[in-house]
């Protein structure tokens, strides 16, 4: 992702000119941080509980708690993210075009047993922008599978591929994602026969690193709703 904050000299200049862009550079870098991937967690052990299928609160390892999620069933849980201030609204493509900002679920997970079976995760969701500018729209279901590799305990990440990402003009600063997380252990594809032990969903998003001027959105006709801090501004 390029951060279109970054100067970068149009044009060949002499020695001088090009030590001179670089310190300018370096002030920029030192004044606001670069732009890039961040997350925006949310840990199972906060997740509300409910509904005809839920995980089991249980020993993970010695006095470490956390909800397992068994085999042969569809056992869920539901999470909520709100989208922060840094959020960046869109950057450069490698081809040069512009893209909205691009959310990836991702699950961390363990099993408690040696089986070397594919884990099948589902993440229902819908989001809607705040200030009464949005309606939360009916829900799409994204999956994750993944094998575990037979070793209890071991921290996997699972992550949704490019054509499963979160693409929406709903992402700006405080609006609301809200989602179903759940095991699908009935699907033909979860054929891993272990419980297995969700700890957190994250939301990869790209951030500018630049929180906006205003505290809540500005709803004025014809003003930017949002506004950054811009380069060398105190």
């Amino acid at each position: 992702m390029n951060d279109p904050r970054l100067p970068i000299l149009p044009f060949e200049a002499p020695e001088y000119i090009r030590r001179l862009w670089q310190r300018l550079t370096e002030l920029f870098r030192a004044q606001t941080p670069a732009a890039g991937w961040k997350d925006k967690e949310a840990s199972i052990s906060t997740a509300k509980v409910g509904g005809s299928d839920p995980p089991t609160w249980a020993v993970m390892i010695d006095g470490i708690y956390a909800y397992k999620f068994a085999p042969n069933k569809d056992e869920e849980v539901w999470l909520s993210f709100h989208m922060p201030h840094d959020i960046q609204y869109s950057f450069l493509r490698d081809d040069g075009t512009v893209q909205g900002p691009t959310l990836f679920p991702h699950v961390h997970w363990v099993s408690d047993g040696t089986d070397t079976g594919t884990v099948r995760f589902g993440i229902e969701y819908t989001m809607a922008k705040g200030y009464s500018q949005g309606v939360f729209p009916v829900t799409t279901t994204i999956y994750l599978e993944q094998a575990s590799d037979g070793t209890a305990n071991k921290h996997n990440i699972v992550e949704t591929t490019d054509d499963n990402a979160l693409l929406s003009e709903s992402f700006e600063t405080d609006a609301l994602v809200l989602t179903r997380v759940f095991r699908e252990g009935t699907h033909a594809n979860d054929t891993l026969t272990d419980d297995v032990f969700i700890l957190f969903v994250d939301l990869h998003y790209p951030s500018d690193g630049l929180n906006t001027n205003e505290r809540n959105r500005n709803n004025t006709s014809g003003e930017l709703p949002w506004t950054k801090k811009q380069m060398f501004e105190s």
